[in-house]
C-alpha cells in the first residue's frame, strides 16, 4: 500500500494575523514589559509586588512553563543550568498554604535547560532569592512580598490591566497561558528558520 502524504497547508494571512494577535513576539513583549515598568513607578506601597508580577510574567514568557509549573517552582528545583519541573502548584490549595501536585502529564515532568544566552532567567531567580524574606513559603520562588504565591487570577487581572495600551492585541492574549503559547510559537519559528 502506498504511503499517504498529507500536505501541510500554508497559513493564510488571516491565520497568521490571528496567531500574531494571540501570542507575544519579542518586540511586543518588550513593549508590554515597558508599560509594566512605567505602571510600577506609580504604585508606591504596591511597587514591589508589581515588580514581582512583571518578573514572573517575563520568566514564564522566557521558559514556556504552564502557570502551575511556574507558580510551583521552588529554589530547590533550580540550578544554574535550568529548572527541574517535577510537580506544579495545585489551584485547589491556597496561595497562603500552597500544595504542589503531579504535573499535568507524565511527560510534563522534565528538566528545562536554560537557553545558552538566557542570563535573564537566572537574574530573575536571583532577584527573588535576594528579595523573598517574609518567612512564609520560603522555598517557593514566585511569591508576593508577604510570601503568598502569585495566583493565576491575580496574574491574569494584572495582564488585562495593560490591554488598552496595546489595542492591536486581542483581549484573549492577556492571560498567563498565552505566554506559554508565545514560547512554543517562537521556538517553532526559530527552528523552522534554522532547520
Amino acid at each position: 500500500m502506498s504511503e499517504l502524504r498529507i500536505k501541510k497547508h500554508k497559513k493564510t494571512q488571516s491565520e497568521y494575523d490571528k496567531l500574531k494577535d494571540k501570542c507575544f513576539f519579542s518586540e511586543q513583549m518588550e513593549v508590554l514589559l515597558n508599560h509594566m515598568k512605567e505602571f510600577e513607578k506609580t504604585q508606591n506601597a504596591k511597587q514591589e509586588d508589581c515588580v514581582r508580577k512583571r518578573l514572573f510574567i517575563e520568566f514564564i514568557y522566557l521558559n514556556g512553563n504552564r502557570y502551575g509549573e511556574g507558580a510551583g517552582l521552588k529554589f530547590s528545583t533550580v540550578n544554574h543550568g535550568g529548572i527541574w519541573i517535577k510537580d506544579q502548584y495545585s489551584r485547589k490549595s491556597s496561595v497562603k498554604n500552597p500544595i504542589n501536585k503531579q504535573t499535568k502529564t507524565l511527560t510534563s515532568r522534565r528538566i528545562k535547560a536554560f537557553e545558552n544566552d538566557d542570563t535573564r532567567s537566572k537574574e530573575i531567580i536571583q532577584w527573588f532569592l535576594d528579595h523573598n524574606n517574609s518567612g512564609i513559603n520560603d522555598d517557593y520562588i514566585f511569591v508576593r512580598k508577604n510570601g503568598h504565591l502569585l495566583s493565576d487570577d491575580t496574574m491574569n487581572r494584572y495582564l488585562h490591566r495593560f490591554e488598552k495600551q496595546m489595542p492591536d492585541k486581542l483581549s484573549s492574549s492577556f492571560v498567563m497561558h498565552s505566554l506559554r503559547n508565545s514560547y512554543i510559537t517562537r521556538r517553532r519559528y526559530r527552528n523552522r528558520n534554522h532547520g
